[in-house]
């Protein structure tokens, strides 16, 4: 009888003070229907009782690092897990978040159907304080570039990734704190190609209203800004200057409503200095004088702004 070939999967959990909710994310991997698989826990410095819950599962498929640093930043933790990683496949779950049991079986079995895709993701739950919501990933298959050159929001923890494919495309960046991800998925788009399968196989827990407020903080304003320099050239050559324009617009409009007026001012200069849109000139004079909140609000409709909002 010919045995099936089933690669070995590592995935990489980075952790930070939260042992109880890690338990959980540890045991939803532990009972994939997908056996061949490795855990790797990357504790970033906790400074709870995370070693004492990894240590009770003994389970030989678990492998525990624990850096003697808080770095701050899960791109590291991240990089850690992959090079110590024994898998030909690559998956990623934060601490307070689960797979459920069949998604690295269906998602092994799309990635292996066809050598040229390095790539699968799936659909997902949100859990919130009141159950569970259906989120629809977009839809993206075959060589994607142009489209991830838009920024369509794919969560890590939906997905698995060769790692050859994942070592090529230069990890992840360790200077980056909030966009590491969205930086990880262009690159990858750039050598492989993407397939999905089209169910929820994992769940991803909702922050609460004040963390999720919390988080259009500056330095994730200015990561954005920096994503759409680092990307500009690509994005004119691939999607041109509207598409460009939008992005600059986008950022502005959600700087400005967050409080940071400097940031939404420079990022509707820059759109001026990359694409010679006269109206973004204009909407940064109209900012000086206080009057862009007001002119965004008489040119659009409200369901048009929600465009503009990340």
């Amino acid at each position: 009888m010919k045995r099936i070939y089933e690669p070995l999967v590592s995935i990489i959990i980075p952790t930070y003070n939260r042992a109880e909710l890690l338990k959980r994310a540890i045991q939803s991997c532990l009972d994939q229907t997908y056996k061949n698989i490795q855990v790797v826990v990357v504790d970033d410095a906790s400074e709870d009782n995370t070693p004492e819950i990894v240590q009770r599962f003994k389970d030989s498929r678990i492998k525990y690092i624990r850096l003697p640093k808080n770095s701050g930043r899960p791109a590291v933790p991240r990089n850690i897990g992959i090079l110590n990683s024994d898998g030909e496949i690559l998956a990623f779950l934060d601490h307070d978040d689960y797979f459920l049991p069949e998604k690295t079986e269906k998602q092994v079995r799309l990635l292996l159907r066809d050598g040229d895709v390095g790539l699968v993701y799936c659909d997902a739950f949100i859990e919130t304080g009141k159950g569970m919501e259906l989120m629809r990933i977009q839809r993206l298959k075959g060589y994607v570039y142009r489209e991830m050159l838009k920024f369509p929001l794919i969560n890590l923890q939906t997905l698995i990734v060769r790692k050859d494919i994942a070592t090529q495309s230069g990890l992840f960046d360790e200077r980056r704190i909030i966009t590491d991800d969205t930086k990880f998925l262009v690159c990858v788009s750039r050598i492989t190609s993407f397939d999905y399968v089209p169910e929820p196989l994992c769940v991803i827990k909702r922050r609460s209203s004040l963390e999720r407020l919390s988080m259009k903080t500056n330095i994730q304003m200015k990561e954005f800004l920096s994503i759409l320099l680092e990307f500009k050239d690509e994005i004119l050559r691939e999607l041109g200057k509207r598409e460009l324009s939008f992005r600059f617009n986008r950022l502005a409009w959600t700087s400005y409503l967050a409080g940071y007026k400097d940031i939404a001012l420079k990022s509707l200069l820059l759109s001026f200095l990359y694409t010679k849109n006269v109206k973004d000139l204009a909407k940064s004079i109209l900012l000086l004088l206080g009057l862009y909140e007001k002119y965004m609000k008489l040119k659009y409709p409200p369901e048009k702004l929600e465009e503009f909002r990340m």
